[in-house]
């Protein structure tokens, strides 16, 4: 990695002085970084493009190349404070130690990313360590370091050997929260669509696809159907074009409401959604 690293480092560090993000932990690997950071001020598209972009430039300077450096779009999560955000912290800080490269009791020398500059007396302005010490009880200088390397010992002896479950929770999905947590940022996503107009994006796509979810499992519950209601009723029932239709209202692609309430061809989920087709009384039964 050697120089490309400490260039995005120094990009990075850059990019959240000016962007006002206050970075709880990062880490740079040969092929990938881990980023977990607060952005005071709804920037963290714009700036995230003007990152990317200073550092290609910069790279492609120095190797004589043109192009693109990254592949494909950065992927962002929404992490709820407490619990869920320490394991994130956790989990990035380890990556090196998962990847074979040190121990943790080598990470203080190691490589390149917010743990090292922690042990440092002073560090980047723009780095925030006290939050996650504090969240675990510990002070915010060389001493709470020190009872973090241990604890950080304790997490990866536990966690040995989980790769695939913690890259699994740490890195796919919309959100890293709880069910509680989810609902109220689906609320406030359906208030803010509703006044500004759908956003796009990965994570607002998978974002909306929960919003519809659990709208069929409320659904569902308060009809008292069973999930297999979905299988063995028709194609056309009566209360599956009800709920399309609630669905369609909620921006419920006729593609995705096809598939999940397993309602055939898409162009007859439009007939039936928009009263052009007669629903099935089978399976409507279920209702009562």
């Amino acid at each position: 990695m050697g120089g490309a690293g400490d260039a995005f480092e120094r990009a990075l560090l850059e990019t959240a002085e000016n962007a006002r993000w206050r970075i709880h932990a990062f880490v740079v690997m040969s092929n990938h970084y881990h980023l977990a950071l607060e952005t005071p001020l709804p920037n963290l598209s714009e700036w995230m493009g003007r990152l990317l972009g200073v550092f290609a430039t910069r790279f492609n300077r120095v190797r004589g190349e043109r192009g693109h450096v990254f592949q494909g779009r950065y992927k962002s999560l929404v992490v709820e404070p407490g619990t869920y955000w320490s394991g994130l912290i956790d989990y990035i800080h380890l990556n090196p130690v998962r990847a074979g490269l040190c121990s943790v009791e080598e990470l203080e020398t190691f490589g390149i990313g917010s743990y090292r500059h922690y042990w440092q007396r002073k560090f980047p302005a723009c780095l925030e360590r006290k939050t996650f010490l504090e969240e675990l009880g510990f002070p915010d200088n060389r001493r709470g370091m020190r009872n973090y390397a241990r604890y950080l010992e304790a997490v990866a002896e536990e966690e040995s050997g989980k790769h695939e479950e913690l890259m699994a929770r740490y890195t796919r999905g919309w959100a890293l929260a709880s069910k509680e947590y989810k609902k109220g940022l689906l609320e406030d996503h359906r208030e803010w669509e509703a006044a500004f107009g759908s956003a796009s994006g990965e994570e607002y796509q998978m974002m909306r696809e929960e919003l519809w979810e659990s709208l069929v499992t409320s659904y569902l519950k308060e009809k008292k159907l069973r999930e297999e209601a979905i299988k063995e009723d028709s194609k056309s029932a009566a209360w599956k074009v009800d709920l399309a239709r609630k669905l369609r209202k909620e921006g419920a692609r006729n593609r995705w409401i096809a598939d999940r309430l397993r309602m055939g061809d898409v162009s007859r989920v439009s007939a039936l959604v928009h009263g052009r087709d007669t629903p099935s009384e089978k399976g409507y039964r279920s209702l009562n």
